[in-house]
């Protein structure tokens, strides 16, 4: 007897275990079966119907079935890029009493304030003006980078042309470089090349060229070594992000760049802030600060809904246009450098600027 009662009682804690569940409710609906009076005919249905639930129901553990398939990922899940996934599997242990701020994501060049030496705030501006000038070094690089796109271009595009435009000092990084860069680089290819390499050969329309003509592009310089970041079709000028690696010799750090084809923006900017160095130094140098206060508060970048850095620099020329009793920029219509991009008819009656460049307060 003590070993019967040993054997029930080490009996009963394993089929209390969740996965004799099953048997547990078979051997009971077994007992009920013995216990109430029914007739052979419905005793053996019982028993049948039994063994029957216990065979589906193992057969669900071991093929897996639908009824404990694990739930899929959601696509937030799926798109995480790897980036994101390895610095997650990085990430060093916390220590005890650290705080965690769950909303918060370290950016990757965080904006810091910027340390001056000058004692006056005057000086303290010329300093962050020298800072954010794009220097002939800069430009010479992006010329570098310009002649190396239309090399790995040539072989797919034999007719294209690669224009690149620095808007800065591309030896020190800011935040926000990759949302709003300072490099554009401009490709100007002939539509009826790119029309040629449609799949379909009907007649396209322009908006469809420029953007088939940017993915072959794009896909050309991906193959070839550079980083695809991001692509930007909503806006009036299709264009793409991409990173250019250190590996490639051209930086010596990776520079994100803005690429596009056919685009009239990048010549536009780059002409007006020309034409205000010529006619007010000064200007040019506010238009500088005002674009770079713009992108450090994150308020440029146009895919989000935020005004453009060109829309930003027209401000800042409007307002030396109007601010003063005498203004410090003549009208746009009489910029040289501009003056035929501009619409026909555009400007032709316009009377001289008399204004003088004064000093900017």
């Amino acid at each position: 007897m003590p070993s019967m009662s040993k054997v029930n009682v080490s009996f009963l804690p394993s089929m209390t275990k969740p996965s004799n569940y099953n048997l547990l409710i078979l051997l009971v609906i077994s007992a009920l079966c013995a216990i109430v009076p029914l007739d052979l005919t419905q005793l053996i249905f019982a028993v049948l119907g039994a063994l029957c639930y216990y065979m589906v129901q193992s057969l669900q553990r071991s093929m897996g079935l639908p009824g404990q398939k694990k739930l899929p990922k959601s696509p937030i899940e799926k798109a995480e890029p790897r980036e994101v996934k390895k610095r997650r599997t990085n990430r060093k242990p916390l220590t005890e009493g650290t705080h965690v701020d769950a909303a918060a994501q370290p950016a990757c060049v965080p904006i810091l304030a910027p340390k001056f030496k000058g004692e006056s705030l005057e000086d303290e501006v010329q300093e962050l003006i020298a800072q954010i000038m794009p220097t002939a070094s800069s430009q010479r690089g992006v010329d570098r980078l310009a002649e190396a796109i239309r090399v790995m271009l040539a072989s797919s595009l034999p007719e294209v042309e690669v224009t690149g435009f620095a808007n800065s000092d591309l030896s020190r990084g800011r935040a926000n470089g990759v949302a709003v860069p300072d490099v554009d680089i401009v490709i100007q290819v002939r539509p009826d090349s790119v029309a040629s390499k449609l799949p379909s050969k009907g007649v396209a329309e322009p908006r469809m060229l420029q953007k088939w003509a940017l993915r072959i592009c794009a896909d050309r310089l991906v193959s070839g070594g550079f980083k695809f970041r991001r692509s930007g079709f909503r806006g009036n000028e299709p264009k793409m992000t991409l990173l250019v690696p250190s590996e490639l010799k051209i930086f010596d750090t990776a520079v994100p760049i803005d690429i596009s084809v056919n685009a009239v923006t990048p010549l536009h900017s780059a002409a007006l802030i020309s034409e205000c160095s010529n006619l007010n130094p000064q200007s040019k140098e506010l238009i500088l600060l005002i674009r770079r206060w713009a992108k450090d508060r994150g308020i440029c970048h146009a895919p989000k809904g935020h005004l453009s850095p060109y829309v930003w620099s027209l401000l800042v020329v409007y307002y030396l246009q109007v601010a003063q009793k005498e203004p410090l920029l003549p009208p746009v219509a009489e910029f040289q450098a501009i003056k035929d991009l501009l619409p026909a008819g555009c400007g032709k009656t316009a009377q001289p600027w008399r204004g003088k460049a004064s000093e900017l307060t």
